[in-house]
């Protein structure tokens, strides 16, 4: 469910995943920066803070996630697309320091559930 709130001023996600993990998110305009913010909490204590900006078709966004019971912080993006038909792709990547690049964490889509 992802939900305007506080007078439009911030838009809240709540996710759930089919294996009962879950999560949510806090997304805000920071209108002195020009940039957006996310913060999201996940039941599995994973904590994610990341700060970006409006690009060509959607939006990209740059910070860290933290594995808490795990005592690692990695670099952490993820990249929105509005798709041709009105829908969303949320991209997300963590830093492998492993292999020394970016891996997927997560690609969905978001589409609208309300009438036309």
């Amino acid at each position: 469910e992802i939900a305007k709130r506080d007078g439009g001023c911030s838009i809240v996600e709540a996710w759930s995943g089919t294996g009962g993990s879950s999560g949510t998110s806090i997304n805000y305009y920071i209108p002195s920066r020009d940039q957006w913010r996310q913060i999201w909490v996940g039941s599995s204590g994973t904590l994610i803070d990341m700060i970006g900006s409006r690009v060509e078709n959607g939006m990209r966004l740059e910070g860290t996630i933290e594995y808490v019971g795990q005592d690692r912080v990695l670099a952490f993006r993820g990249t929105w697309t509005v798709l041709a038909d009105g829908r969303v792709r949320q991209y997300l990547e963590e830093f492998n320091l492993v292999a020394q690049g970016w891996v997927t964490w997560f690609d969905g889509i978001y589409r609208s559930t309300a009438p036309p």
